[in-house]
């Protein structure tokens, strides 16, 4: 599955004057987003994947101002009580995990002090949509931006998506439903095979651990989004979450397709009908080019998947980050690109253009901090704006200025 400001309160002091003058010029194959914002970086891509890179910047407070008020320009009563839930839920496993010993955990959450930060700074967003002014003003009055690396420039991060599909499935072998969806084996070796030993080898075959079964190319999707609900012929249904993988790397086979077809862009639905056209024992093969295998649980639904961090997702709110770069809890702010002379006029059309959301989950292939996954939601909608969704993105990470609570 699919506390970043701990490690930037920590180096806040020492570490923003070490990051070096950082260049004003635009990168040349990327509009400037907000007038003032600092871009491109030497190795900025190198300095992204050190673990718990102390490496940022804060932006200008005039481009700050610009971002908030980007902003959807209100919150309506069901947005505010679905995001003080939100963080509410989010406050709540922080708090647990900082009485636990859960090894998972440490190498995001480094330690209590840095822990106990990120709660307080979560204390200053839900005494926000507490008060009766504008999110909006309170944001200003207590937050500062800052950004982490990007792919070629500070902010800059590639957005795709992820859902909960509802796939059909049987209880039983029998066409189309041909591959089988495993539960964790308690045998550590077991768990060690590859995606081909599994899936065409059959090496788990007959061992008590099939939980259903369903196209191949539905168990790719299955595979690919890490949960997701059965429907089986008699109307049942059931949930079910990642339970663990096999420790092998992903591989993206949308990537090897896009440069095995040389191709510009990738979408679910040309995917799709791809997979449809190949022979059975040819789409097998191919699917095994990933030799990360996820096993799955079945568990109750409460009304959203269960993140890494133990909160449910919400559409369009939850994001996946890589944690070796953005603890989870962290609280952002992502935009669409756009032209300075339309950012500078008084065009209503930019109303929503920046959006709130919150780390709480992880994949497989969210490496980096310029790298985010967002959750869509559930059902063919959901599924088909994740086939589309892949853009460049402005991102910006929320600091607060101080810790202390806003009163109510």
């Amino acid at each position: 599955m699919h506390t970043f400001f701990a490690f930037i309160l920590i180096f806040l002091a020492s570490s923003l004057s070490g990051c070096g003058e950082i260049p004003h010029t635009p990168h040349k194959n990327r509009p400037n987003p907000w007038p003032n914002l600092p871009h491109d970086s030497q190795d900025v891509a190198g300095i992204a994947q050190l673990p718990h890179s102390p490496q940022f910047v804060e932006i200008p407070r005039e481009s700050f101002v610009q971002v908030i008020r980007n902003l959807d320009p209100s919150l309506n009563e069901m947005e505010t009580k679905i995001w003080l839930q939100n963080l509410r839920e989010t406050k709540a496993q922080l708090e647990k995990h900082a009485r636990s010993t859960n090894p998972k955990f440490k190498s995001a959450l480094k330690d209590n002090s840095q822990l106990e930060q990120t709660i307080n700074q979560l204390d200053l967003l839900l005494g926000c949509l507490g008060k009766k002014i504008a999110l909006n003003d309170c944001l200003l009055r207590h937050f500062s931006g800052v950004l982490l690396p990007g792919k070629k420039t500070w902010g800059d991060v590639l957005t795709t998506g992820y859902y909960l599909p509802l796939i059909k499935a049987s209880k039983n072998l029998k066409a189309p439903y041909t591959r089988p969806l495993y539960k964790l084996p308690e045998s550590e070796k077991l768990r060690l095979h590859s995606r081909h030993e599994i899936d065409v080898a059959g090496v788990l075959r007959k061992k008590n651990l099939e939980l259903a079964y369903v196209r191949p190319i539905d168990a790719y999707v299955l595979h690919l989004q890490g949960s997701g609900i059965l429907e089986f012929e008699e109307s049942a249904r059931i949930f079910l979450a990642h339970a663990g993988n096999n420790g092998r790397d992903y591989v993206s086979l949308g990537k090897l397709l896009q440069e095995k077809k040389s191709l510009e862009t990738m979408s679910w639905p040309w995917l799709e009908d791809y997979f449809s056209s190949l022979p059975e024992k040819e789409l097998n093969e191919f699917l095994a080019l990933n030799p990360r295998y996820i096993f799955f649980q079945e568990k109750k639904f409460d009304g959203g998947p269960p993140t890494t961090l133990g909160t449910k997702a919400t559409a369009h709110k939850t994001i996946a980050v890589d944690v070796n770069t953005v603890p989870l809890g962290s609280v952002g702010i992502i935009c669409n690109y756009l032209n300075e002379e339309k950012l500078n006029s008084n065009d209503n059309a930019q109303n929503g253009l920046c959006q709130l959301v919150i780390a709480q989950d992880t994949g497989g292939g969210i490496k980096t901090s310029g790298r985010i996954d967002m959750y869509l939601g559930e059902g063919k909608k959901a599924q088909q704006e994740a086939g589309i969704l892949r853009r460049q993105q402005f991102m910006l990470w929320l600091l607060p200025k101080s810790l202390e609570k806003i009163s109510p």
